[in-house]
């Protein structure tokens, strides 16, 4: 459903244009639940962050929001008072522990009612040497019981980390040069990343499978195996210490 919705200020109406993606074709929402779920937003300090965290029950994709003066002059920009909005986006933390180091560690992302994509990934070292290799592989469904199957693992993805930060800081793996990839909605992938032998990822344990979970209304993190380099020695109940960074996908 396409809506064009106004919301009135104080010295100024903000229209709003986009589109409606429902989780339910059963719900439908009226004007007045996305004026009520607008006029929240516009009163945080991040459109994006709150679409991202708040929307669970529906999803709205910004095309273009237009401030237009009493006058109905388009006002606040120098393009024409349209201001364009990316994809909704966020991103999950789980804990920085540092109760083992080991080369690399498995976990899974579950996207919930929406298909995400991973636009970054950054990791907790031990290490804070300059220029450190890194690799990343992934697989469709969950890692469990093909933590030393190499095959079932796509071709790992190569990185250098500028510089490892050390206990306690996030490590990324550089905007730039990150492949991103999509987790379909209600579906799980398996996600490999390691340094090279000798350089260690600081990590926590759980007490059994699925104790190592952070979630979100959008996104799941499911810990984990500690993995010796590469596809070597398996330790299970391991919590990744790290932060992805998503966007909802289409």
């Amino acid at each position: 459903t396409t809506r064009e919705l106004q919301l009135q200020f104080a010295s100024f109406t903000a229209i709003f244009t986009g589109n409606l993606a429902l989780k339910d074709d059963t719900f439908t929402p009226t004007d007045d639940d996305v004026r009520s779920a607008l006029t929240d937003a516009f009163s945080g300090e991040n459109l994006e962050s709150y679409m991202g965290e708040k929307m669970a029950l529906l999803r709205i994709n910004i095309g273009a929001l237009v401030v237009k003066d009493s006058e109905g002059n388009a006002i606040g920009s120098d393009s024409g008072g349209v201001n364009t909005y990316g994809a909704v986006s966020g991103f999950l933390q789980t804990p920085l522990t540092d109760r083992f180091s080991r080369a690399g560690v498995m976990f899974d992302i579950t996207a919930k009612d929406f298909p995400i994509r991973i636009t970054s990934l950054s990791i907790h070292t031990q290490s804070k040497e300059k220029n450190l290799p890194l690799e990343l592989s992934i697989k469709e469904e969950s890692y469990v019981g093909f933590e030393g199957d190499e095959a079932a693992w796509s071709t790992p993805v190569q990185y250098t980390l500028e510089t490892g930060m050390g206990l306690g800081k996030l490590t990324p793996i550089p905007a730039d040069t990150f492949q991103s990839f999509t987790v379909p909605a209600g579906q799980t992938i398996g996600v490999y990343v390691t340094l090279t032998d000798g350089k260690g990822m600081l990590m926590g344990q759980t007490t059994s499978l699925g104790g190592g979970r952070t979630e979100n209304a959008l996104v799941r993190i499911e810990s984990g195996s500690s993995i010796g380099y590469r596809f070597g020695q398996v330790n299970k109940n391991r919590a990744w210490g790290g932060q992805i960074r998503y966007e909802l996908a289409t």
